[in-house]
C-alpha cells in the first residue's frame, strides 16, 4: 500500500469520526419544556447535535444558520406549502427565516409559527458541547391530528441532517473567522518568517560547503603546482548575493568543482 493511498484511508476513517453525532432524545428536559411556553402540546420531539465550543455562537446565530441556511428554500416550502405555516416573507431582525422570535434567553431562542391547523413552536437551546432543537406542536382544529403525524414522519427523516448541516457550516464560519483574526494573520506572518529564515539558512549551508570544496581545490592546487588558479571569491560573492549574479557565479563554482574532480583523479 502506497502513502498516498494509506493518508486517503486515514483521512476518510477521521472524516467518519468527525462528523457531528445527532441523537432524537425521547426525554425532553423540563428546562426546555418551560421556555417553550406551549402549556398542552400535542406533539413533542427533541435532537441534540455534538458541537464543540457551541457557545461561541449565539442561539440565534445557530438558529439563522439551521432555518435560513441549511434548511434554505427545501424548507420554506415545507413549512409554508405541506405545514401551510404563516410565515413572513420579509427579512426582519425579530424574524428568523420568516418565523417570529417569540423569546429569548443567554442560551436560548424561542420561534413561533401558526397555520390554519396547528401552532408550532421551535426552541433552540445551545449548551457547551451540545446544540438541542425541540418541536412542539399544538393542534388547533382536530384535522391536526390527522396532517401532522404524516408529515411528522418526514420531519424526523429529516431533522439529523438538518443539524449535522447547521454544525458544518458553523464550523467553516469559525474556521474563517479565525483566518481572518489579527492573531491568526500572525501565525502566518511567523510561519512565513520561519520559512525565509530556514531558506536562508540553506543558502548559509551551501556558501558553507562551497567554501570548504573551494579551499580543498586550492590546497590541492598548491600542493601540485600546477598553473591553474583557484576559485575566484567574486563567484562565491556572487551566490552570496543571490538573484541572478548567483547562477552565474554557482555555474563557475561548478566548473572549478569539476575541474577538482578531474584533478584528483
Amino acid at each position: 500500500m502506497n502513502l498516498d493511498t494509506t493518508f486517503l484511508q486515514r483521512f476518510a476513517e477521521h472524516a467518519q469520526v468527525s462528523e457531528p453525532t445527532v441523537v432524537q432524545r425521547q426525554d425532553v428536559p423540563e428546562a426546555i419544556r418551560r421556555v417553550s411556553a406551549m402549556a398542552r402540546p400535542d406533539y413533542v420531539d427533541l435532537f441534540t447535535v455534538a458541537a464543540r465550543g457551541a457557545v461561541e455562537k449565539s442561539p440565534e446565530r445557530w438558529a439563522r444558520a439551521a432555518v435560513e441556511d441549511t434548511a434554505g428554500l427545501g424548507g420554506q416550502f415545507v413549512w409554508r406549502v405541506a405545514c401551510g405555516l404563516r410565515l413572513e416573507s420579509r427579512p426582519a431582525p425579530d424574524r428568523v427565516g420568516g418565523w417570529k422570535v417569540a423569546d429569548r434567553g443567554d442560551r436560548w431562542l424561542r420561534l413561533e409559527a401558526v397555520s390554519w391547523f396547528m401552532t408550532a413552536h421551535l426552541v433552540v437551546m445551545v449548551d457547551d458541547e451540545q446544540v438541542s432543537v425541540a418541536t412542539f406542536i399544538h393542534y388547533d382544529r382536530l384535522v391536526g391530528g390527522v396532517i401532522w403525524p404524516t408529515l411528522a414522519v418526514a420531519h424526523r427523516a429529516l431533522m439529523p441532517g438538518l443539524l449535522r448541516g447547521t454544525a458544518a457550516r458553523i464550523r467553516r464560519l469559525r474556521h474563517a473567522q479565525l483566518r481572518r483574526s489579527p492573531a491568526a494573520a500572525r501565525r502566518r506572518s511567523d510561519a512565513e518568517r520561519s520559512n525565509a529564515i530556514m531558506s536562508a539558512h540553506e543558502n548559509v549551508d551551501l556558501v558553507r560547503e562551497m567554501f570548504r570544496a573551494i579551499e580543498g581545490r586550492n590546497a590541492a592546487l598548491a600542493r601540485s603546482r600546477r598553473p591553474r588558479g583557484g576559485v575566484p571569491l567574486a563567484a562565491v560573492a556572487a551566490v552570496r548575493r543571490g538573484g541572478a549574479a548567483a547562477a552565474c557565479g554557482r555555474s563557475i563554482v561548478g566548473r572549478y568543482l569539476a575541474a577538482a574532480a578531474t584533478d584528483r583523479g
